[in-house]
């Protein structure tokens, strides 16, 4: 509630409203006007951005993470590959001298 001048607060003004609905005859207020002390507190809107922010940074981190494992596991490819290629040299360069002549195997 905005005001100049706090002499009402929401507690009073749901007391006033309970009263009228019981004189009114109605035994259920809770039907018609909701406690204040139940309504949970609306969080501030400084502490919303925060949490988004924090939100948006955690998931940049994420996105960071996972981009680090595919160049780790583009790099363990390449290495694979590498001694894939150097495994096929060693076997070209073997069988040539077991030959004697040139072979090209890869």
């Amino acid at each position: 509630m905005r005001g100049g001048l706090k002499i009402v607060t929401e507690k009073n003004l749901y007391n006033m409203g309970a009263a009228l609905i019981k004189n009114m005859g109605f035994q259920n207020i809770d039907d018609f006007l909701t406690n204040p002390d139940m309504v949970p507190p609306q969080p501030d809107m400084r502490e919303q951005e925060k949490m988004m922010e924090m939100q948006v940074k955690q998931q940049e981190l994420q996105i960071k993470a996972a981009d680090l494992q595919l160049k780790q596991q583009k790099l363990q490819q390449e290495a694979a590959e590498s001694a894939v290629d150097a495994q096929l040299k060693a076997a070209e360069l073997q069988l040539e001298a077991s030959q004697g002549r040139p072979i090209a195997i890869g």
